[in-house]
């Protein structure tokens, strides 16, 4: 996979556009209600409570096997069929089909059961296809539209958590091709071993328990496999890129990453030369309180490199080249949200290629990407009917108050345990004051009041 991905940028309203996928639950209790009546409804038609045993020189024929093996399938499905979740409508139309094909040669009563049960689930097994197929198509042609004249490079802990989340499963497709082969063998010697036996008196019937357990691990194996190529093409087709997405709405649940919030500075900042504000982070107990403290600190406002002071003392423009770093602002404020003045900062989806993969969430700073960790989860799916939770709310990102991009009004104070003023001597500067109007109403550090700390 390459380092350098395209950058797109869609508007809220691109966003919102595109196609979700249907809840899971919904999906599954009608396949498993689909299921369970089929197969009650066939033990209704066959009066299957007036099957007399099967002798064993017929129960050891094939197609008694392969009845058998079925119809305690398909009970197994009535019974548990809910817990496959997702899969269920899969697993429907392929057990409905076979019991169909089985029982259709021996003129069984319940033949028509078995075809209405496979009809309905081959077109709950269509409609759940066709979603993900939508989606994939929309993604594609919104990638098109949208312009990609900018690059981004994507880090290393970004591309491992996008490599590890595409072959997610595929540890599971050897031990199961194991299990599998296994059943699969055993089921074939004890059959062959009992066909050319002469059962006991008290051996009534033949029942092949092997074969219900190869065919369950051989489906297990087949769909890993298939969602796993499902996985790859997907992501092949349109998951070349870098997006930039708006917080609200969207196929995807898009929160706001911790390295975005203010007020910190990475661990390799924080070992530059005449940089204390591990030791003071250290001594005030600021450190380890949260999973961020892994790889960044809390700038401390007395800092020599990240004070207050030194953030007053940069010059115009060097300040204005800081307006992507945290650590500029005001610990209760968050990172300034990424806009078409200001395509400094922002979270982006790395291999987003809709519900198939759904993108590794990395904070990106000018032309570079990077993933908090390398064991990343992708975003999570935003289903259909589901409202996406506001990040823009104030209670969620920070206490402060907040105001939408353009509208004026005076930026937030810090907050502090001594009371909203601000000490005397901290003044803003205009030149961030200007990159706080750019989005998202971040507020420029002011130093709190630590223990042995004088304003």
């Amino acid at each position: 996979m390459s380092p350098a991905r395209r950058l797109l940028r869609p508007t809220e309203e691109q966003w919102r556009a595109l196609p979700r996928r249907v809840s899971g639950v919904r999906t599954t209790v009608l396949a498993w209600l689909a299921g369970a009546l089929a197969t009650g409804g066939a033990f209704v038609a066959d009066r299957g409570w007036e099957d007399a045993p099967i002798p064993w020189a017929r129960s050891v024929e094939a197609l008694s096997v392969l009845s058998g093996t079925v119809i305690l399938l398909a009970v197994l499905f009535a019974l548990a069929g809910w817990a496959l979740g997702r899969r269920a409508v899969f697993a429907l139309p392929a057990l409905m089909t076979a019991c169909l094909a089985v029982h259709a040669p021996l003129g069984a009563a319940a033949v028509p059961v078995w075809a209405v049960g496979a009809a309905i689930g081959w077109v709950m097994a269509i409609l759940e296809v066709k979603g993900p197929l939508g989606q994939l198509t929309a993604v594609r042609a919104l990638s098109g539209s949208l312009p990609g004249s900018d690059n981004v490079e994507v880090g290393p802990r970004a591309l491992t958590a996008e490599r590890s989340a595409l072959n997610a499963g595929r540890r599971r497709l050897l031990p199961l091709a194991a299990t599998a082969l296994a059943l699969w063998t055993w089921f074939v010697l004890d059959w062959a071993r009992v066909r050319n036996t002469i059962p006991a008196a008290a051996e009534d019937s033949y029942a092949a328990w092997p074969a219900p357990l190869a065919l369950i691990a051989t489906w297990l194996l087949t769909q890993q496999a298939f969602s796993l190529g499902w996985r790859h093409r997907a992501h092949r087709l349109a998951g070349g890129a870098a997006w930039e997405v708006p917080a609200r709405g969207g196929p995807v649940w898009v929160g706001p990453d911790r390295d975005l919030f203010a007020g910190h500075i990475t661990r390799t900042e924080a070992e530059s030369a005449g940089c204390n504000c591990i030791i003071e982070g250290t001594r005030r107990n600021l450190i380890g309180r949260s999973e961020a403290d892994e790889h960044s600190v809390p700038a401390d406002d007395y800092c020599p490199v990240h004070g207050i002071d030194a953030l007053n003392a940069l010059s115009h423009e060097s300040l204005k080249s800081l307006a992507g770093s945290a650590w500029v602002w005001d610990v209760d404020s968050p990172m300034p949200r990424t806009g078409p003045a200001s395509p400094a900062i922002g979270m982006v989806l790395v291999g987003f290629a809709g519900h198939a993969f759904t993108g590794i969430p990395a904070r990106r700073t000018h032309d570079t990407a990077e993933a908090a960790s390398r064991y990343m989860e992708t975003a999570s799916e935003a289903l259909k009917d589901e409202e996406a939770e506001d990040w823009d709310d104030s209670d969620i990102l920070s206490p402060r108050p907040r105001r939408r991009p353009g509208q004026d009004r005076p930026l937030p104070r810090r907050h502090s345990r001594h009371g909203d003023s601000l000490p005397p001597r901290t003044r803003l500067v205009p030149a961030l004051i200007r990159c706080a109007r750019i989005g998202g109403t971040p507020a420029i550090r002011a130093p709190s009041l630590g223990p042995g700390k004088r304003a």
